[in-house]
């Protein structure tokens, strides 16, 4: 943070978490074709996984997800945010990304499975569940 400014610059960018802020990978959310930028958010991840893998919850808000989520994980995003447990958009889990996942738990929900991914239902130790929207 820029205490002169009272605003953050992109090497600033940190999360708090469980009390002590984690710094974020620089960088966009989206690629500049527009497609997802999936190397900068499993650096995302990466840098949070202590924190996400504890007892304590993890606040998902820390970058602006809606700006890389189909309709139908924008529409699942909506009902899932509500719940006790929280789930995490785009999570890498080996060489693939789960649309919504719980690490701790290892529970993950694939949105529009069958028109947009082949999933298996365990991967990596994770139970995925599939939606059709």
């Amino acid at each position: 943070m820029d205490a002169k400014k009272g605003s953050a610059t992109e090497r600033d960018v940190r999360v708090q978490l469980q009390g002590t802020f984690v710094p974020i990978p620089s960088g966009n959310l989206r690629r500049s074709d527009g497609r997802p930028n999936f190397d900068h958010i499993r650096r995302i991840y990466a840098a949070m996984a202590p924190q996400l893998l504890s007892d304590r919850w993890v606040d998902p808000y820390f970058a602006d997800w809606p700006t890389i989520l189909t309709p139908i994980e924008l529409q699942m995003w909506s009902l899932i945010r509500s719940q006790p447990v929280p789930f995490y958009p785009q999570y890498p889990v080996g060489g693939y990304f789960i649309d919504f996942a719980n690490p701790r738990e290892k529970i993950g929900i694939e949105c529009d499975s069958r028109a947009w991914h082949e999933w298996r239902a365990d991967l990596d130790g994770f139970l995925v569940i599939g939606t059709d929207g």
